[in-house]
């Protein structure tokens, strides 16, 4: 199941905040490349297909 855009948003300040925490600077990398995955429009218009979709499918 797809996260909405306020829990892809909450998943990369969750993976920010590990990164300060541990001191791991992967956590930021994967941060950095979800971001990057929410900037593109086309990225986000296939998120709301799929997640209409799946809505509509299944509640």
């Amino acid at each position: 199941m797809l996260a909405s855009p306020f829990y892809h948003r909450l998943h990369v300040v969750q993976l920010r905040v590990m990164s300060t925490l541990t001191g791991d600077t992967r956590f930021a990398a994967v941060a950095d490349r979800w971001e990057g995955y929410a900037q593109h429009r086309g990225n986000r218009t296939r998120a709301l297909v799929e997640k209409s979709v799946f809505k509509l499918l299944h509640y």
